[in-house]
């Protein structure tokens, strides 16, 4: 069989990228990100919530610490993430570099999970 040589943009492939998230096929979602040609923060925000949903944290802040750049999605999704299995230090550490970041503004779903830490403690 022969290749059309088609090569999706950044849009179809992040679509892809959810799709196998949502279907917790990470190994085939890992596959596709590590060819793309060309990653936003939306493709690294859709890998680290994927990891994150099924409890690959590590996975996760290892493409979290990767990124040039992060928004409050991905800020929230590490620390619930750190939350929802049990590791509220780790939260807790990472809400206070986020605040430590000139770049950074907690908004309410971030504050929630640092919350959820705190009490967990």
């Amino acid at each position: 069989m022969k290749s059309s040589g088609f090569k999706p943009g950044v849009v179809i492939s992040n679509r892809l990228l959810d799709m196998y998230a949502k279907c917790e096929c990470l190994s085939d979602a890992q596959k596709l990100f590590d060819v793309m040609n060309e990653k936003d923060l939306c493709s690294y925000n859709t890998m680290i919530s994927g990891y994150v949903k099924v409890g690959f944290l590590e996975r996760a802040r290892k493409l979290f610490d990767e990124m040039r750049a992060r928004d409050n999605f991905s800020w929230t999704a590490m620390i619930s993430g750190y939350v929802r299995y049990d590791k509220p230090l780790e939260a807790l550490e990472l809400y206070r570099s986020m605040q430590i970041s000139e770049k950074s503004i907690s908004n309410k779903f971030t504050v929630s999970s640092a919350l959820a830490a705190a009490s967990a403690i």
